[in-house]
């Protein structure tokens, strides 16, 4: 649901009546699926033609008196819930809590493109400026942490992520991994040369997933300003692969990095990702440090050349931080 706070004419929304109205229509749908299973189930027991009208009739009078119910419960609900601007709903986090932070520049890419270009696509490094793209980044976790550097903005972040986890108000250190968990939903069969994991082009050529750019500015922060080592941070989306257009733009400057793959690509840099036996990830819902820092461009389509660093959320794990770029 995408309401803008800062909208003084936001209209009131039923939000109880739809709520209501979705869950009646799932019991609806409950109904008549346990209607056609039953059903199926009686024809294929081959009772004899006398028993049809008992068991239709039966089915009429449970599904009768069930819909009744669900379509009556709504009399007595609150339909008019109203939502006021500049007041949010739930509590806020971070290091200024609630903050939200925007940094723009059309510049950083290239405004006349063609997003869906065979071999010239929005993603590729020519319709990308990566100083700005650097810049835009740099400039956002500073403001999000009121500090003078991206060195001093790393370490505030850290050291609150850690405080809030009971670890103490303590900074990044050596030897802690990090996995950058990108968005390739496109990469499935059919979309993508299994040669050599480059894009098909195809109706799904142009898509709007992670930005290389906005990965490539992230490393360059987590490697050359915290100085994290190259073989402690993995990159991926273990249900997909890192096309190759993709992992042409980090490998070269970033070698040492684990790219991870949910296929055996070992002959082109991939790692395959395999499920632990003992490691479970377990998502903490508290105490969560988000980063929402809108960067855009204002490119040849806005949709697809935002960029976006969603959150910054840390597994519930020992030593392991998680930053999800989308």
């Amino acid at each position: 649901m995408g309401i803008n706070p800062g909208n003084p004419k936001a209209e009131p929304f039923k939000l109880s009546m739809c709520q209501n109205s979705y869950a009646n229509c799932c019991g609806i749908h409950w109904l008549s699926s346990m209607l056609a299973l039953s059903s199926v189930a009686f024809l294929r027991s081959k009772k004899p033609i006398r028993c049809y009208p008992v068991f239709l009739l039966t089915a009429f009078i449970i599904f009768g008196i069930s819909g009744f119910y669900l379509t009556s419960s709504n009399i007595n609900l609150k339909v008019n819930a109203t939502v006021i601007p500049n007041n949010p709903i739930g509590e806020a986090k971070g290091i200024f809590p609630g903050r939200v932070v925007w940094s723009h520049n059309p510049h950083a890419v290239n405004q006349n493109c063609n997003p869906s270009s065979y071999g010239h696509a929005w993603y590729m490094s020519e319709n990308n400026n990566q100083p700005v793209v650097d810049n835009m980044v740099s400039a956002a976790i500073d403001s999000l942490t009121g500090q003078k550097s991206d060195s001093a903005a790393w370490r505030s972040m850290f050291q609150y992520h850690n405080a809030t986890r009971g670890k103490g108000k303590v900074n990044y250190r050596a030897g802690e991994k990090i996995f950058i968990k990108i968005n390739s939903s496109s990469s499935w069969d059919g979309n993508y040369n299994p040669t050599d994991l480059s894009k098909v082009n195809n109706a799904w050529y142009g898509m709007s997933e992670t930005s290389p750019a906005m990965v490539l500015a992230v490393l360059h922060q987590l490697v050359d300003i915290v100085h994290v080592e190259q073989s402690d941070i993995y990159i991926g989306d273990p249900m997909k692969h890192i096309y190759k257009h993709a992992y042409e733009q980090w490998h070269p400057r970033y070698p040492g990095v684990h790219y991870l793959d949910h296929d055996n690509y070992a002959g082109l840099g991939r790692e395959q990702a395999k499920p632990s036996a003992t490691a479970k990830f377990i998502i903490q819902t508290e105490g969560l440090f988000y980063v929402q820092c809108l960067l855009s461009g204002e490119s040849c389509r806005p949709r697809l050349l935002y960029f976006m660093i969603h959150c910054i959320l840390f597994l519930k794990t020992p030593n392991i931080y998680s930053i999800f770029l989308n």
